[in-house]
């Protein structure tokens, strides 16, 4: 199930310097996470408006804690961070105005670089059709218009259509078939089994609920210490609680709100392996820059 964009990116660095160094792969990964920190400075002015404010914001994506180690290194933190602080400027943009059918198409290309980054990254397509819905009220007073939806959609095939096209020659099907497998493991390791064949429904169900419940309170236990210590900076975690009552009516603090908690119940119930061993943290680098705001 690993999507193939922090590859291309890797790629990128090792043809401009025409070496195949680690050095030469991070390369873009070191510029992507240069954005990051005045990113979250310029999300964090649409909250205040206050400069001091912002650039402390700013200054909190540059130490982040947890992610700090891993944001110039050729995985997707940098990415996910890089796409959900714009993400988040082009939702602000659209709560000014949800006419502009250029930003939906533009949050439909985030959501698609997201999925081609990581397969949790699909979530985001439907979470923009959510954002589309509570903003199409102001469009239209009686039914949600249908543009946003349409323009999001479009936005999101125009990434992500290529890489179906070449599943489905590969595969006969959109996703790699090995993907939905993974809602049957037993234990971590079987993410690595040959051939996938062997885990099924059957044998998942076989070991028992109460092993199957064990695993998933183990996973939720873990993953409410990433979301504190991780997402949540440790001593920065009560000020994102505050920020998050005091702009409760904010629909871009409710979206993100609403991506937390859903990829809490999807890295704790549906894949607690994968999550509680990095997914959980992981797919969480896209709320970020709204943490540090």
């Amino acid at each position: 199930y690993w999507m193939p964009l922090a590859s291309i990116v890797s790629a990128l660095g090792m043809w401009l310097t025409g070496q195949t160094t680690f050095a030469s792969a991070r390369l873009f990964f070191f510029l992507i996470a240069a954005f990051v920190p005045p990113l979250t400075a310029a999300l964090a002015y649409t909250f205040s408006q206050k400069n001091d404010i912002a650039i402390a914001s700013g200054m909190l994506a540059i130490f982040s804690v947890y992610h700090a180690p891993f944001v110039g290194v050729t995985d997707n933190f940098s990415l996910f961070m890089l796409f959900g602080g714009l993400y988040f400027i082009i939702a602000t943009q659209l709560m000014q105005d949800p006419t502009r059918m250029r930003n939906w198409l533009v949050l439909g290309v985030l959501s698609g670089l997201m999925a081609l980054s990581r397969s949790d990254g699909l979530l985001w397509l439907p979470l923009t059709f959510l954002f589309a819905l509570w903003r199409a009220k102001k469009i239209s007073s009686f039914l949600p218009h249908p543009s946003p939806f349409i323009f999001a959609l479009l936005g999101f095939l125009l990434l992500m259509s290529p890489w179906y096209l070449r599943n489905l020659n590969l595969y006969g099907t959109p996703m790699a078939p090995g993907g939905s497998r993974a809602l049957w493991l037993e234990n971590y390791d079987q993410t690595f089994v040959y051939p996938p064949t062997l885990i099924t429904k059957e044998s998942f169900l076989a070991q028992g609920w109460d092993k199957i419940l064990d695993d998933r309170l183990w996973a939720m236990n873990m993953n409410l210490q990433s979301g504190f210590a991780a997402h949540g900076g440790i001593i920065l975690f009560p000020f994102i609680v505050a920020g998050i009552i005091y702009y409760r009516k904010d629909d871009r603090v409710k979206l993100v709100t609403i991506a937390w908690l859903i990829l809490f119940f999807v890295m704790t119930f549906l894949f607690p392996f994968a999550g509680a061993r990095g997914a959980f943290f992981h797919a969480g680098a896209a709320l970020q820059p709204m943490w540090w705001s």
